[in-house]
C-alpha cells in the first residue's frame, strides 16, 4: 500500500530546470480526457454491427478529441514561452543549442519507438486493423507513411492523419512550432517592455484565429493547413500570452474561491465546447464562436490552477498529476492498444447495444488503456526525460566495455 501511495512521487516528471508546477500537470489531466474518451467510444461505435439513430446521438455527447488537443497545444506554448521568458528577463539569450537538444532528446525517442513497433507488428504479423479508418487512407505504402511520420511529414505530404499513428498530426504541429520559435521570440523581444509585448501578443493571437478560421471557410474540412501550424498557431500563442501574463503578475486580483468558480465554470464550458463541435448545423464561420470560447475558458483554467484554491489543489494532486505527467505516454499507447482489444472485446461478449459496448470497454479497456501507459512512460519515456541521458548512455557503454576488455599484463 506505501508503494502504490508513493507511486506518483517516484515518477514524477523530470525537468531540466529542476523545477516542477504540478498544477501544469493537473491541466495535461483535463487535456488528456477528452482525446482517450473520444477514441474510445469512437472504437466501440465501430465494433457494432449497426448503430440506432439514437446512438449515433448518443455517442456526440463525448466531447471531441480536438478540444483536448487544443489545450495541449496551448500548454506546449506556455511551457516553451516560460524558457524564453525566463532567459530574456535574466538578460541572456535562450541556448539554442540546449533548447533543440532537448526537444530531440525528450520527444523524438518514444515516438520513434512506438512508430517502428507498430510498423515491425503489422507488417510481420499481417495484422489489418478492424475499422481503422486513418490506416486505411494514403499512401498506400505503409513504409512511406512510417518515413513521412518519423520527419513529422505525413500531414503535409499527404494532408492526411499517420496510419502507423493517427494522432501523429498534432505532434507534426508541434514540431513545427519548436523549429520557428526562437525567430518568433527574437521578433518578440524587440517590444522592449514586457506590457507592449503583452500587447503584441493580444493582437498575434487575435490575427491568427482569424487567418485559422479564414482557411477553414476558403477551403473547407479538407484544406492543406488542416494539420499544420496555420490552424493551430493560435492555441501556441495564448500559451505565449498566458506565460507573459503570468511572469509579470498581472492576474485579475480576485480572491482564490473567485478562481475556483472561473475555473469550474472555464472547465465546463471547455468540454461543451468539444460537445458542441459535432454539431451539423454550426456554419463554418461560427465555428470561431466556438474557439473564442475555448481562449476564454483555457485562459481561466490557468488563472486558476495557478491562483485559485480548490481547483488548484486538485490540478496539483498526486494521481492527476501522474496521468497528466504521462499524458505523452498515454497519447502515444491509447489509440494502439483500442484498436486491437475493442474488437477483441466485442467478438468475445457481442454486446448487444452501445451502451453494453461502453459498460465492457469502460471496465475492461479504460483501466487496460491507464496502465499500459503508465507503465509505457515508467519504462520509456521517463527515462529519456534524464538531462542529458545520451552522454550518459555512451559512458555507461564505455565503462561496461573498458569491464569486459582484459587488460594484458605490463
Amino acid at each position: 500500500m506505501n508503494y502504490i501511495r508513493e507511486l506518483p512521487s517516484r515518477l514524477r516528471r523530470i525537468t531540466t530546470s529542476g523545477s516542477y508546477k504540478p498544477e501544469i500537470d493537473g491541466l495535461r489531466f483535463w487535456a488528456i480526457l477528452p482525446v482517450v474518451l473520444w477514441h474510445g467510444i469512437q472504437r466501440v461505435a465501430r465494433a457494432q454491427p449497426v448503430l440506432t439513430a439514437n446512438e449515433q446521438s448518443t455517442m456526440l455527447w463525448v466531447p471531441a478529441a480536438q478540444v483536448g488537443v487544443m489545450l495541449f497545444l496551448t500548454i506546449s506554448g506556455f511551457i516553451i514561452s516560460s524558457q524564453f521568458i525566463k532567459a530574456h528577463a535574466a538578460g541572456r539569450p535562450l541556448d539554442l543549442r540546449a533548447y533543440f537538444y532537448r526537444r530531440v532528446t525528450r520527444i523524438e525517442p518514444p515516438y520513434l519507438l512506438l512508430l517502428l513497433a507498430s510498423y515491425l507488428f503489422l507488417t510481420v504479423s499481417s495484422y489489418e486493423p478492424e475499422n481503422a479508418v486513418a490506416f486505411w487512407r494514403g499512401p498506400e505504402s505503409l513504409t512511406d507513411s512510417l518515413l513521412a511520420s518519423v520527419v513529422y511529414l505525413h500531414g503535409l505530404v499527404y494532408n492526411q492523419m499517420p496510419r502507423l499513428f493517427p494522432g501523429g498530426w498534432s505532434l507534426e504541429v508541434e514540431v513545427q512550432f519548436y523549429i520557428i520559435a526562437p525567430a518568433l521570440f527574437a521578433a518578440l523581444f524587440l517590444a522592449r517592455t514586457l506590457k507592449r509585448q503583452i500587447i503584441v501578443s493580444v493582437v498575434v493571437v487575435i490575427l491568427t484565429l482569424a487567418i485559422s478560421k479564414y482557411f477553414d471557410i476558403a477551403f473547407g474540412f479538407t484544406a492543406p493547413h488542416r494539420y499544420t501550424l496555420i490552424k493551430y498557431f493560435f492555441c501556441f500563442w495564448l500559451g505565449v500570452l498566458i506565460a507573459q501574463i503570468n511572469s509579470a503578475e498581472v492576474w485579475p486580483r480576485w480572491s482564490r474561491p473567485t478562481w475556483d468558480v472561473l475555473a469550474i465554470l472555464a472547465l465546463a464550458g471547455y468540454l461543451c465546447s468539444g460537445i458542441a463541435q459535432h454539431s451539423t448545423w454550426w456554419p463554418s464561420s461560427a465555428l470561431a464562436l466556438l474557439d473564442v470560447a475555448r481562449i476564454v475558458a483555457f485562459t481561466l483554467m490557468f488563472g486558476g490552477a495557478l491562483n485559485g484554491n480548490a481547483f488548484s489543489r486538485f490540478c496539483s494532486s498526486p494521481w492527476i498529476c501522474l496521468i497528466g505527467g504521462a499524458c505523452y505516454s498515454i497519447y502515444l499507447t491509447h489509440v494502439q492498444v483500442m484498436q486491437i482489444v475493442v474488437p477483441m472485446i466485442a467478438r468475445m461478449f457481442h454486446p448487444a447495444s452501445l451502451a453494453t459496448g461502453l459498460i465492457v470497454s469502460t471496465l475492461l479497456v479504460l483501466p487496460l488503456v491507464l496502465i499500459i501507459g503508465l507503465l509505457f512512460y515508467a519504462l520509456v519515456e521517463r527515462p529519456f526525460m534524464t538531462p542529458r541521458w545520451p552522454e550518459r548512455l555512451i559512458a555507461w557503454v564505455g565503462r561496461k566495455l573498458r569491464r569486459a576488455v582484459p587488460t594484458e599484463p605490463v
